[in-house]
């Protein structure tokens, strides 16, 4: 079972193997695939509310953002879960930070600049955010008794929740907003600077002040038992920017002959820029010299770490100390949890009318646990816009999983970069002024929300709006890895009636792609499993009409959780989804016939099929 607070409470589980658990995106995304991402809706219930999510099967809500003209009417927000037909709780954008367990700081109302000067009328933004987790078992679905659209005033829809569907496991409880461990979640936040890894007993590696010569590499820490990183604690003399381009920290875990850790010192310690302070749960710097980073980095046999200075300039450092302890050794013993590592450092270079591909690896298997992205203007006095969206898929999916309203979005903010730089636990940004749009670094980390992936992981962003405009990206993304993939693919299906041409979402959204399958017909397939730990059913339908509904059995068994997409999108109408069939529908077989019948839903039946996929994941 999962027990989400339980985990957020425990940083020493966040290297731990996240089987049967996925991360996925509702927003508001210009369906079109312009930059007009102000309307969040996928439908009107039979209460007259607007539903902004909808979700069959257990998962978890980690991430609820919101922004709106603050003189615009006030929406209500309301969660269901489980089946049931009154809200469980309801909270207004002016009660976050303060309505129980929406608390700071792990969840907080902003409030943008008054932009009425440049815009000849008032253009105030209200953002509110939360990072609560809300499980849920069965289903939710959560809604607004406003609509959310236009970029006029007094409207404003943009917004988005990012949230887990388990396969795997359930969780513990459904959300119950008494739980006192929400408080205790809110002082462990609170305490961002210090380590929020509890321990009892730990070792430090601690060096007396030295130089560290340009072009030149030091071990500053080995160890030849099994053990934990908990921190890496940095103070070095004469402060200057280069340093967090020029100094590097690579770590190798269990003998590897390459870096798994390798990464410049300002993305490993969350600001590329390094203007300001930033003080995250999990990593920060002060821009004096001082640094820090807590991601617990496990390791079974041996562990090395090493500083290397890339420029030419020699740096005086006061002190580095790492600190270890094998006190969890027994937690990672069977050998169920990722490396702490990086994907290959994306040096500062632009790209033509196409995302920014911070990180692409395939044959790989984990979790991110935190992204570092910095955008700059191409030209001297230039723009480095914060509209474009980010882009993330899992796993060779051709349909975005994490998407975002814009950059400044991705960070939870929402218009923030025209705001001074800022922070709050798990996301914020730097940058050389306000009120413009410089340049900017901007922090995502993933306590609780991360990102599994089963095979590859491309990570991506737009410049400007749409890829309309010139801007320059660097960055790297941290996850908890193992170099293997999870999944295998064994056979995919097909039944055509009729052929049509669309695009994908996404960064290919202008290239036409002709498919051919069928609407509202059963469909029937054998495969073979061979020990499979869960089937993944991958589909290619039109989107073009939502709520797509249908029936899975596996040998005449009905699955308890149905096929289900309620949101649609009439001008990029290809859409590709996954199906889990898990476990318990697997145990002592060979082959399974699977049967996929679609439902009504108002009378209309939508679910359709431009081939299915089928793979196989052995965690």
């Amino acid at each position: 079972m999962i027990d989400e607070l339980n985990e957020l409470l425990h940083p020493e589980t966040l290297p731990l193997q996240k089987p049967g658990r996925r991360a996925h995106y509702e927003g508001s995304i210009d369906k079109t695939g312009g930059n007009a991402d102000w309307d969040w809706h996928l439908y009107q219930d039979e209460n007259k509310e607007w539903v902004l999510f909808e979700q069959y099967g257990a998962g978890c809500i980690y991430n609820f953002v919101q922004h709106r003209y603050i003189n615009s009417p006030e929406p209500t927000f309301r969660f269901y879960f489980d089946g049931e037909t009154t809200p469980r709780f309801e909270i207004k954008p002016s009660q976050f930070g303060e309505k129980y367990p929406f608390i700071e700081p792990l969840a907080e109302k902003f409030i943008g600049p008054d932009a009425t000067a440049t815009h000849g009328q008032s253009m105030v933004i209200r953002v509110v955010r939360s990072f609560v987790p809300m499980p849920f078992i069965s289903y939710c679905k959560v809604t607004s008794d406003i609509m959310l659209e236009g970029n006029i005033i007094p409207h404003g829809g943009w917004g988005h929740i990012v949230y887990h569907t388990y396969s795997h496991d359930k969780p513990v409880q459904s959300f119950c907003a008494d739980d006192s461990r929400y408080r205790l979640l809110a002082q462990l936040w609170k305490q961002s600077g210090r380590n929020p890894l509890q321990r009892t007993e730990k070792t430090r590696a601690l060096s007396d002040s030295f130089v560290l010569k340009g072009n030149s590499t030091i071990s500053v820490f080995r160890d030849h038992r099994a053990g934990l990183v908990t921190a890496i604690k940095v103070q070095t003399k004469n402060y200057a920017q280069e340093h967090l381009q020029n100094l590097w920290i690579c770590a190798k875990w269990d003998g590897h002959t390459q870096n798994d850790l390798e990464v410049p010192w300002g993305c490993l310690f969350s600001n590329e820029l390094g203007y300001h302070q930033v003080t995250y749960l999990y990593a920060g710097m002060d821009a004096d010299g001082g640094y820090y980073c807590y991601f617990p980095m496990p390791y079974r046999h041996s562990a090395e770490i090493s500083i290397e200075n890339r420029g030419g300039s020699d740096v005086e450092i006061d002190y580095f100390c790492v600190e270890s302890t094998s006190e969890y050794n027994e937690i990672y013993a069977d050998d169920k949890f990722g490396y702490f590592m990086n994907t290959p450092y994306y040096p500062k270079k632009h790209t033509k009318n196409a995302d920014s591909i911070i990180a692409s690896v395939s044959n790989i298997s984990g979790h991110v646990i935190s992204s570092v992205v910095t955008g700059y203007p191409f030209r001297d006095g230039g723009r480095a816009d914060c509209e474009g969206d980010a882009r993330i898929h899992f796993d060779g999916i051709r349909t975005p999983q994490i998407e975002s309203d814009g950059s400044e979005s991705y960070s939870c903010y929402g218009w923030g970069f025209c705001s001074p730089p800022q922070f709050n636990p798990a996301s914020g940004y730097d940058g050389k002024e306000f009120d413009v749009h410089h340049d900017w670094s901007m922090t995502r980390q993933l306590p609780g929300d991360c990102y599994p992936f089963y095979d590859s992981l491309h990570f991506a962003f737009e410049s400007f709006g749409c890829n309309d405009g010139d801007m320059y990206h660097s960055g790297t993304v941290f996850y908890y890895g193992s170099k293997h993939s999870c999944m295998t693919f064994i056979r995919d299906f097909s039944a055509a009636e009729e052929t049509m041409t669309s695009y994908f979402e996404g960064d290919d959204d202008d290239i036409a792609v002709e498919l051919s399958g069928n609407r509202a017909k059963t469909i029937t397939f054998s495969v073979p499993i061979d020990h499979a730990g869960e089937i993944i059913l991958r589909r290619v339908s039109d989107q073009g009409q939502g709520r797509q509904l249908a029936t899975v059995y596996v040998d005449n068994v009905a699955c308890a959780q149905p096929w289900y997409n309620p949101d649609h999108n009439p001008y990029k109408r290809w859409l590709e989804d996954e199906y889990i069939i898990t476990s318990d529908h697997l145990q002592n077989k060979d082959t399974v016939t699977i049967t996929i019948v679609p439902e009504e839903i108002e009378g209309k039946t939508a679910f359709n099929q431009f081939g299915i996929k089928v793979y196989k994941v052995s965690y």
